[in-house]
């Protein structure tokens, strides 16, 4: 998959330990598959889980919250 594939912008809280509140980061899900199966719109609140890697965090999990 391209990189614009399964680039997300996320507007995020702190993560305790591990970064502050950002108004836009980047995010790559692990496979566009991923990002599609999500199904995910402008707006929606999502949980992500991540696998640091040496230059990014890549998104292997999606849950859409309330």
């Amino acid at each position: 998959a391209r990189a614009g594939d399964t680039l997300m912008l996320v507007n995020h809280d702190a993560a305790p330990g591990l970064m502050d509140e950002m108004s836009k980061m980047a995010f790559y899900a692990e496979t566009k598959d991923l990002l599609d199966r999500a199904g995910l719109s402008r707006g929606d609140r999502v949980r992500l889980t991540v696998r640091q890697l040496p230059d990014r965090y890549l998104v292997v999990e999606i849950k859409k919250i309330q």
